[in-house]
């Protein structure tokens, strides 16, 4: 399963229209899984994208709060550096359906695997990571006095999930500008070098 590289996957017809149940407790992400099963694609219920090199994502358009990307443990976020985290495998393609009182609307393939996105998303999981990693010296490895949001930059955070589980989550507005950077023509037209390094 995780050789598979999707290319691309046409908007299907067959998924506009449909209803989903809500969004709490990823319902709906589970519904949408099922149905894409249904329609013959290879879905991946263990760790890694669920669709190939993909990963799948349901979002009402009315939703305000962050956006998950991936759960990390507290030792993954520790030990892995960026582009070895779940976090950056699951943000490279997305399959983005968007619902409207949990009817579908839309479904688009979003490739936010340009470097002037990843960028971005690189550097406020470094910082959040940086933050991590102070508070469990400081608290001497008891993750309970670890905050439960710890920040990273305006482009992503750290939220505790349960038990040692961590979500990477992004703030709504700035997923909408990802998602606009993400369908632009701009590295089609310019050459992207990042010289703060």
């Amino acid at each position: 399963m995780s050789n598979i590289k999707i290319k691309s996957i046409k908007i299907l017809p067959e998924l506009i229209g449909v209803e989903l149940p809500p969004t709490f407790g990823g319902a709906s992400g589970r519904a949408a899984e099922d149905l894409l099963e249904e329609l013959g694609f290879p879905i991946n219920r263990g760790s890694g994208c669920d669709l190939g090199d993909v990963e799948i994502k349901t979002r009402d358009t009315d939703a305000i709060s962050a956006q998950t990307v991936a759960t990390s443990t507290i030792q993954s976020i520790i030990e892995k550096e960026y582009k070895d985290s779940a976090i950056y495998k699951k943000f490279q393609k997305q399959l983005r359906i968007k619902t409207e009182e949990n009817i579908i609307k839309s479904a688009e393939i979003y490739d936010f695997s340009p470097p002037f996105i990843q960028d971005l998303i690189e550097e406020a999981y470094n910082e959040g990571r940086k933050r991590i990693i102070q508070y469990y010296k400081d608290s001497n490895g008891c993750v309970d006095k670890i905050p439960n949001w710890v920040t990273g930059t305006k482009w992503g955070n750290f939220e505790h999930k349960n038990s040692n589980s961590w979500d990477f989550r992004i703030p709504n507005d700035r997923m909408e500008e990802l998602e606009k950077m993400a369908t632009s023509n701009f590295s089609s037209i310019f050459s992207y070098n990042n010289n703060s390094n």
